[in-house]
């Protein structure tokens, strides 16, 4: 884990969050879920699940256009600007826990205010599971690298058309590529 793409993250991250652009808040936090996958790392999910909060949040407008949410988002870039520091500089392990302030920040806000139905953190981190999931990790490892439960992504897909988004070949189909592979070299 070098301090070269986590610091790249948390800096996608911080000038995502300071144009407020839920789109692209919403694709970085796809593309970190897949590289927590490649690159087993929960910090990145962590980045994710941030990027994932401010997207939900812009998206409505009149969250991400009230003064309450603009000094909460202040504080939220502060800490990114932060957490990109700490990233730049190698302290790594100083990482995981001003991004998880961050969140609890992000926690705290939405859930005082009742914005969200649940958890607003928790459900970055079950969307982020699932896509993990989805892309090939035991239920297992992606329920521990986006920090939720079996349980908790399992109803997710069971809600959701995740299943038929991702096209699977058979073990048998799997099994004959892989020959086939084997033998050409």
């Amino acid at each position: 884990m070098g301090k070269g793409p986590l610091a790249q993250a948390v800096k996608a991250l911080y000038n995502r969050a300071a144009k407020a652009n839920p789109r692209q808040l919403k694709e970085l936090s796809l593309a970190l879920g897949e590289h927590a996958l490649v690159e087993d790392d929960t910090t990145y999910t962590q980045i994710a699940a941030i990027a994932y909060c401010l997207a939900k949040i812009g998206e409505k407008h009149y969250l991400s256009n009230s003064h309450e949410w603009t000094a909460v988002l202040e504080r939220v870039i502060a800490r990114l600007k932060a957490a990109e520091i700490a990233a730049q500089t190698g302290r790594l392990t100083e990482l995981p826990q001003l991004l998880e302030d961050t969140l609890s920040l992000i926690e705290h806000y939405t859930l005082e205010k009742g914005l969200f139905k649940g958890s607003l953190v928790e459900k970055a981190r079950v969307r982020i599971g699932t896509d993990i999931y989805a892309h090939g990790a035991s239920l297992g490892r992606a329920a521990e690298l986006s920090r939720t439960s079996k349980r908790a992504i399992l109803s997710y897909v069971g809600m959701t058309k995740i299943p038929d988004k991702y096209f699977t070949l058979s073990v048998e189909e799997r099994l004959t590529e892989a020959r086939k592979l084997f033998l050409t070299v």
